[in-house]
């Protein structure tokens, strides 16, 4: 949501230093890691589909409080709510895929682990490019 934001450009529109910056951008990983071992199992319980729907709901929420953020504050705030939402809904869509392959078949391990790899590899590779 907020990547790629350079430094330069966080500096103007909410006042940010670097080190406030890497805070904003940390929290999301320690959210989404928090979510994905504390929610990972909850569509086992209560269905892919609850779950995800929540996890869209979040995800719209983050973009909200990012995009109105006008300070660290929100934008932390921000993206623990992002990374709360992301990592439910990648629980929920990874077991999904695994329910949905054939029996027998290793397509879905092998689908989880190269769709998280190489969105990570896409995203890091797009986040170099500047916007016009």
């Amino acid at each position: 949501m907020i990547a790629p934001t350079p430094p330069a450009q966080a500096e103007g529109r909410w006042g940010l230093a670097e080190t406030a910056l890497t805070v904003v951008f940390a929290v999301y990983a320690l959210a989404l890691l928090v979510s994905l071992l504390v929610v990972g199992g909850l569509s086992d319980h209560l269905g892919r589909r609850p779950v995800l729907v929540v996890a869209l709901l979040g995800e719209a929420v983050a973009m909200a409080v990012v995009l109105t953020a006008d300070g660290v504050g929100q934008l932390v705030a921000g993206r623990i709510i992002q990374g709360l939402a992301t990592g439910a809904a990648t629980g929920a869509i990874s077991a999904g895929t695994i329910d949905l392959q054939h029996p027998g078949s290793k397509l879905g391990p092998l689908l989880n682990s190269a769709g998280t790899t190489g969105g990570l590899a896409v995203c890091a590779l797009a986040g170099g490019v500047p916007r016009c």
